[in-house]
């Protein structure tokens, strides 16, 4: 890891995309340079917009032998004609607003004026693995790259009142196959939506002068779309965890019982008598709660100590899953609990009820493991994360 942020030279519709779903995981890629692979996706889709940017420019028709070419053939009859004169992947450089507080980085994949309305028409190639995907056209008319896009071209081109944000998807999937949606938008609502975004840019600029622990988390994105962070291992990676979670009033109360800084709290017991209704007190000795606080609490995900031993934290957490598992339906195991949520009420009985003081271990390639993960980062002591 970089001991020092790199200065922010530029931003693009995708950082901005990723500061808004997690600033911690921007700070990561963007100012530490600690991005994650590139996926078969990724290449999939470059390899498809070559094959559009030749037939756009010279008419070279997509190779249908290979998998980029009989994807990008789907959806000739829905972008322009091949022509030398076709304006494709200009750069926004091309395109300069004055006074922005940083450059915006970006290239349009084709920008034609359509011969029958003379509208302008930005438009971006995407591909997808299914059209649920798609954008809708209300969704396409705030779309943060295309509004970036008209937003410079529209610098340019005063007289412009009008401008045409499309889309033309390409499924990666057999069926092969392609679909275009485009919304009409007016230059002060392109203006408006710009205004927006400079907002967000300002706050990524303000990130970018602090230290990466100022960088807020969100941890749902941890596991966006059933994937694990490219950043995950970085960000959990930890000797000493300086995250945490603030304690609930009842977590300091037991906790500075059990360290003898305070007594316990005696709670009135009472007993209701069922014919009068009468209240009476019950005699007998206060009990502590039953909750572990973890303050003890080490937990090894993937790697053990070398001495010492060490406990496989299944056995504190099967009497939980037991539990979980017979108060919903009595069902046999967490994944039958209905719309997904045993592994959420598993996570949350254990912040809430803790595990005792101890050393743990957790193999890292399990369901649970990726689960429980956020849960074992923020109620234990300790989190050690195999690298």
């Amino acid at each position: 890891m970089k001991a020092k942020p790199s200065e922010l030279t530029h931003v693009s519709a995708s950082s901005i995309g990723l500061f808004q779903r997690c600033p911690k995981r921007w700070y990561y890629s963007y100012l530490l340079g600690i991005k994650g692979k590139t996926t078969d996706a990724m290449t999939r889709g470059s390899k498809v917009h070559e094959q559009l940017e030749k037939y756009l420019k010279d008419g070279t028709k997509p190779d249908e032998n290979t998998t980029a070419g009989l994807i990008a053939s789907k959806g000739l009859d829905l972008i322009p004609e091949p022509s030398e004169d076709n304006k494709i992947e200009l750069s926004l450089a091309e395109f300069p607003v004055p006074g922005l507080p940083i450059p915006f980085k970006g290239f349009i994949d084709y920008l034609v004026t359509d011969a029958e309305d003379g509208i302008i028409e930005v438009g971006d190639h995407k591909t997808t693995s299914a059209w649920k995907w798609a954008k809708t056209e209300e969704e396409l008319a705030e779309n943060t790259q295309l509004i970036i896009y008209a937003r410079h071209v529209l610098e340019h081109n005063p007289d412009a009142l009008l401008i045409r944000l499309t889309h033309v998807y390409y499924l990666t999937r057999p069926p092969h196959g392609s679909k275009k949606v485009s919304v009409v938008v007016s230059r002060s609502h392109v203006y408006h939506e710009f205004n927006l975004i400079l907002k967000v840019v300002q706050e990524m600029l303000d990130t970018a002068e602090q230290t990466l622990d100022h960088a807020p988390k969100n941890n749902k994105d941890c596991f966006a779309y059933g994937k694990r962070c490219t950043q995950y291992d970085e960000c959990w990676h930890t000797i000493t965890r300086t995250e945490t979670l603030p304690m609930s009033n009842k977590q300091e109360d037991v906790l500075a019982f059990l360290r003898g800084e305070t007594e316990a709290k005696e709670e009135a017991l009472v007993q209701i008598d069922e014919p009068t209704g009468a209240v009476s007190p019950v005699e007998g000795p206060v009990t502590a709660p039953t909750h572990f606080t973890c303050d003890g609490v080490v937990i090894y995900i993937g790697c053990r100590p070398v001495s010492g031993s060490i406990t496989p934290l299944y056995e504190q957490l099967e009497w939980m899953i037991e539990e979980i598992c017979r108060c919903n339906g009595d069902v046999q195991h967490l994944s039958d609990i209905k719309y997904g949520r045993g592994y959420e009420l598993l996570a949350q009985k254990f912040m809430s009820d803790g595990i005792p003081n101890g050393e743990y271990y957790m193999p890292s390639n399990t369901v649970l493991c990726h689960k429980l993960m956020d849960a074992m980062v923020a109620k234990a002591a300790k989190v050690v994360i195999a690298g």
